[in-house]
């Protein structure tokens, strides 16, 4: 996914900036998990991630402000979801929220 920071940016919510909501089918990671990946466009580092998240309800991958850096209205930003399953089991992606100040 990609999204330009709208006009309106100044500054990312600071405990809950990226939040992303999913589920597996089991709660071990070996069987199903899922990854996010989050870059700045334009660079080639991964800026922020969260790896092997599983959980048999719905549950939510939160990523903090002080962990993205300095951004600015008109960037973009590239968040990648990775989800890995074994053995027939299942993992979903529901909402996704970026959550910033005006």
């Amino acid at each position: 996914m990609r999204f330009t920071l709208p006009e309106e940016f100044t500054a990312w919510a600071t405990s809950n900036a990226i939040q992303i909501e999913y589920r597996t089918e089991s709660g071990t990671s070996i069987n199903c998990h899922v990854d996010l990946y989050i870059y700045k466009s334009g660079t080639a580092s991964v800026v922020a991630n969260s790896e092997n998240n599983a959980s048999t309800s719905w549950s939510t991958i939160t990523i903090d402000d002080s962990a993205l850096g300095s951004w600015s209205a008109g960037d973009i930003m590239e968040i990648y979801i990775k989800l890995e399953t074994r053995n027939d089991y299942f993992a979903r992606v529901g909402k996704a929220r970026l959550n910033f100040t005006s």
